[in-house]
């Protein structure tokens, strides 16, 4: 317990606040610096679009195919519902080159990774018959508690840091759970009414439908999240500490 509350005190430290000004400058802080991509002013890219991320975290290695399937789903969503669409790799090189080839045809090179320092406006992109960008490829390391900010939802894995984070975030989460403790994440934070859990193998209606009843999930997500805040989790970790060693 006192290692969730010291997790809990880190993320809370480290999230924006609710208050819409810091919210706004948070998602113009992604935009900007962290995804340039995504604000692209010359060509409107990114501009007020909602942004969906996509990410599995530690299990990333273990389900490459799946998640190949799985983009190609959410793509044809988030074109439908003018949203883009952040795939996260969490550094695994197989799941980026799945996501690249079952997205553009082809395997990506080594010197022109989407998420190399020099970000370009023609690579990693996904476009709809519009010529709306919807989807960028992204592999290497992101600040989670300031890209889930920038959301209107995240899916993901259930892992429980993961599951924090979005929590402290109050971003809406939709759970694919595949390893131990990531199904019981996935129940609990669906049963708080912050979730929805979904299968991998989810076909586009419903995926649609799964991000409606999530983006419902916001208030009681800012509720949870603002809960946590008001945890003296830090403190209580310390309690514990001292109480151990005290008795030891």
């Amino acid at each position: 317990h006192s290692a969730v509350a010291v997790a809990r005190a880190t993320l809370a430290a480290a999230t924006p606040s609710l208050d819409p000004a810091v919210a706004a400058a948070a998602r113009a802080a992604i935009a900007e610096e962290v995804l340039p991509c995504l604000c692209d002013k010359a060509s409107g890219r990114g501009g007020g679009r909602d942004l969906i991320y996509v990410g599995f975290g530690s299990t990333s290695a273990t389900m490459v195919d799946a998640a190949a399937n799985f983009a190609r789903v959410a793509q044809r969503v988030a074109a439908q519902t003018g949203c883009n669409l952040l795939l996260h790799a969490c550094g695994c090189k197989d799941l980026r080159d799945a996501w690249y080839k079952a997205l553009f045809g082809y395997h990506t090179i080594e010197a022109t990774y989407v998420d190399e320092a020099a970000l370009t406006n023609d690579l990693g992109w996904k476009e709809d018959g519009a010529g709306v960008t919807t989807v960028q490829i992204v592999s290497r390391d992101l600040p989670l508690q300031r890209v889930f900010a920038a959301c209107t939802a995240v899916v993901h894995h259930g892992g429980a840091g993961t599951c924090a984070t979005a929590l402290c975030a109050a971003t809406p989460s939709l759970i694919t759970p595949r390893l131990f403790d990531q199904f019981s994440w996935a129940e609990r934070l669906e049963d708080a009414g912050a979730a929805v859990r979904i299968d991998i193998d989810i076909g586009a209606s419903e995926l649609a439908a799964a991000i409606r009843r999530a983006i419902r999930c916001r208030q009681r997500c800012e509720e949870l999240s603002a809960a946590i805040r008001a945890e003296d989790a830090l403190g209580v970790a310390s309690g514990h500490v001292v109480d151990a060693v005290a008795g030891g």
